[in-house]
């Protein structure tokens, strides 16, 4: 059986998010043939979600936030091609 991949939408209102929420898995099961995970989906606020290498922060006007996790390999990553070894920087 495959899986849907990770999928998020945002809406003002919980019951606009419950509603989509519900017809978005229809269709992704009915449609697509596709198996949503009811243990990893949920309608939640931004904040109280991760998503793979960043989250959101909470407050008046939502922000992303890159995961520390992903901002530290993004560093070594950074060190690893520029320290002083006389090589030219290739990715």
């Amino acid at each position: 059986m495959r899986h849907a991949d990770d999928c998020n939408v945002y809406l003002r209102s919980e019951r606009a998010a419950l509603r989509a929420f519900e017809n978005l898995t229809k269709f992704i099961e009915d449609v697509l043939k596709l198996k949503v995970n009811r243990e990893k989906s949920a309608v939640a606020r931004p904040w109280q979600r991760k998503l793979p290498g960043f989250s959101f922060t909470a407050g008046k006007q939502a922000k992303r936030r890159v995961a520390p996790k992903a901002l530290g390999k993004m560093k070594d990553r950074v060190r690893e091609l520029t320290r002083k070894s006389h090589r030219s920087f290739k990715a």
